[in-house]
């Protein structure tokens, strides 16, 4: 179905690109291939073909080599590249603006017309100092997905604090129901919900609380940081025994036939409930805090970025051009079910919508770049993750943690 729903867009989009308008006028007179690395979502296949006949029609004199990997793979690709020499083009998320951008390896897009179509709100994600360091296309926002059939069912309402949540499981479990069908499989997926879970109780007396941390002023050992990873073992202890062996696909299942009541994802997680049943009523809640103050977190994760070093400027930039039209974005959106950073396009939509429009309106949604612009993934939550796994399976006690946490301050960026 969503191949068909791709190859009907693709078809829409060959037939209207030149009337929808390019983001600017450029001209590529030369045969010319630029390399892309894009870091590309398992879900996802076949959308490289749409791009290549769009730049057919569009700019006849630009191919394109690609070169396709994970976004967990990014990371020891980016160390080979920055040696060898970068691709033109890499397609990843926001948060890498900031984590590649003392290398030098991105080009300022400021002025470039064609990011005119981004809402003006996403441009910030990629904005360090004064430059703007890629262009954000898509977003989706995180949180706790929650069967509302089941929460109706037992008389239960979307909490607002930890102690809520608590009531919930139990509420749940006395039912037979398994509170999460959360997997921590995934290293990305894991490191990603650590770090939400924890930095939402640090963000929670202080929005500046990563500076705060590299300036050692901050411990792992402090309160509220403990209260995130006592959340974090609360999700574990309230899943499936085989939550860290089992994959994406087995988790959604378990959520939509029902055996589990919520999932903490990414609003990617939408796609694969509509597809295996079209019909669930499902919404959004933000992850509690002890503060009661939990926000959805809005991710722009595929993002463009074009190398500073590139030899081929006009057909990179002839490429972000006709990404860039509500076409194109239109077509992406709904194959990769997440929300068009593009003005104009039309955007994947679930029945979590009214969730996200409510939450956002009453200002409970941040930027996740407010929390990985301070203490960066890569250099920081992976390797942090990874430790945690280590002292839930017991290999490692508390203080252990601790110390190598506060070990990483460093390669944070602390002075």
């Amino acid at each position: 179905m969503k191949r068909l729903l791709t190859l009907a867009l693709a078809l829409m989009l060959a037939l209207t690109l030149l009337s929808s308008g390019m983001a600017e006028a450029i001209t590529v007179d030369e045969p010319t291939t630029i390399r892309v690395l894009w870091c590309q979502p398992s879900v996802l296949s076949g959308l490289e073909y749409e791009v290549e006949a769009a730049m057919a029609d569009a700019y006849p004199n630009v191919t394109i080599d690609w070169e396709l990997i994970t976004w967990e793979d990014l990371p020891s690709k980016m160390q080979q590249y920055m040696q060898s020499g970068m691709p033109d083009v890499v397609i990843a998320k926001s948060q890498d603006a900031n984590n590649y951008a003392q290398y030098g390896v991105w080009a300022d897009l400021s002025g470039k017309s064609y990011l005119d179509t981004i809402y003006t709100e996403a441009i910030s994600s990629t904005t360090i100092g004064d430059q703007i360091l890629g262009m954000p296309y898509l977003a989706s926002y995180g949180g706790v997905y929650y069967n509302r059939a089941i929460f109706a069912q037992y008389g239960l309402e979307p909490p607002t604090t930890v102690d809520e949540l608590k009531h919930i499981c139990e509420v749940l479990k006395e039912n037979g129901i398994t509170p999460f069908a959360t997997h921590f499989l995934d290293a990305w997926f894991w490191g990603w919900e650590v770090a939400i879970a924890v930095s939402g109780e640090l963000m929670s007396t202080s929005e500046t609380w990563g500076d705060e941390y590299k300036a050692g002023e901050r411990s792992a050992a402090d309160e509220d940081m403990q209260r995130g990873i006592d959340l974090i073992q609360y999700i574990v202890d309230n899943t499936f025994e085989d939550c860290f062996s089992v994959e994406q696909t087995t988790c959604d299942a378990r959520f939509v036939k029902g055996e589990a009541a919520m999932q903490c994802d990414m609003a990617t997680v939408s796609f694969n409930f509509m597809t295996l049943d079209p019909t669930l009523d499902f919404g959004v809640f933000p992850l509690p805090t002890s503060q009661g103050d939990g926000c959805l977190i809005m991710e722009c994760d595929t993002t463009f970025f074009k190398s500073s070093t590139t030899e081929h400027e006009d057909a990179v930039d002839a490429l972000l051009s006709v990404m860039a039209t509500t076409d194109m974005a239109s077509m992406w959106s709904q194959a990769q079910g997440e929300g068009s950073l593009v003005e104009g396009a039309v955007s994947f939509e679930t029945p979590a919508q009214s969730d996200i429009d409510y939450y956002s309106g009453i200002g409970l949604s941040v930027e996740q770049n407010k929390i990985t612009n301070q203490i960066p993934y890569n250099e920081y939550w992976a390797e942090f993750t990874a430790d945690l796994t280590e002292y839930m399976n017991n290999s490692i006690d508390m203080d252990t943690l601790v110390e190598r946490a506060d070990s990483r301050r460093g390669a944070c960026g602390a002075k």
